[in-house]
Order: C-alpha cells, then structure tokens, then sequence
C-alpha cells in the first residue's frame, strides 16, 4: 500500500502515472505528520495529521510511480490510519 497525500490524490493522475487502468483511491490519514509546500509540490514534515489516500500498486505500476516521483523522493515505511485502524504503508518523503 502506498499512502498518497499530493498530486497522486487526482485519479486522473494517479492514472496517467502509474499506468494503472482503475486505481482505487482509499481515504486514510497520516497522524504526526502535515503537508508542506516545496516549489510547486507537496512534501511532508513531523507533526500534525495530514489527510490522503490509501492505494495498492503492482510492482510496474510502483516504478512508474517512482519515476514521476524523481529521486529526490524516497520510499519510507509508515503507518497510516484507515477508519481510526493502523495500516502499514509506504509515502514518498523529500
């Protein structure tokens, strides 16, 4: 599961750049962190609840993802919440 919380949160998007034909999006939170803005995309930084998604990706779909992404982002596993549940994830953080 990767949780997403920028640009991803658009299906058309999420679409566009995973390649995947139907992803299903999840509402799911983040607790002790909150979106921030660097340049013209979000980031994340401690502390606060930020609000995004929950979505499974096959492993083509996740390097596609990661290309969008660039390297400046790096994969790191967290937990989310879904329906005030823990939810092991993976977020892109710069």
């Amino acid at each position: 599961m990767i949780f997403v919380y920028g640009t991803l949160l658009d299906p058309a998007c999420l679409r566009r750049k995973s390649g995947a034909l139907r992803p299903r999006l999840v509402p799911a939170e983040l607790p002790g962190w909150h979106r921030v803005w660097r340049d013209a995309y979000p980031t994340l930084r401690r502390g606060g609840m930020v609000k995004g998604a929950l979505v499974r990706v096959s492993a083509r779909n996740l390097g596609r993802l990661a290309a969008y992404e660039g390297g400046e982002y790096q994969l790191r596993g967290m937990t989310a919440r879904l329906n005030g549940k823990p939810v092991r994830c993976r977020v892109w953080l710069k």
